[in-house]
C-alpha cells in the first residue's frame, strides 16, 4: 500500500490521485509504502501520461 507521496499521506486511492495530480511532469516525487509491516521509500520522476 502506498502511504505516503513526499511529505502527504496517502488514505486511499482517490487521495493518491488527487496527490499525484498535484505535481507536473518531470517533478521528482518520493513515494513511501508499506508491505508486510515494512516500510520502503524510492524516489520518481514523473512523466506525462501520453495525452
Amino acid at each position: 500500500m502506498i502511504a505516503q507521496v513526499d511529505d502527504q499521506r496517502i488514505t486511499d486511492a482517490d487521495s493518491l490521485v488527487a496527490t499525484i495530480r498535484s505535481y507536473r511532469p518531470g517533478d521528482s516525487v518520493e513515494v513511501t509504502r508499506v508491505r508486510d509491516d515494512e516500510t520502503q521509500s524510492a524516489e520518481f520522476v514523473l512523466d506525462s501520461d501520453g495525452e
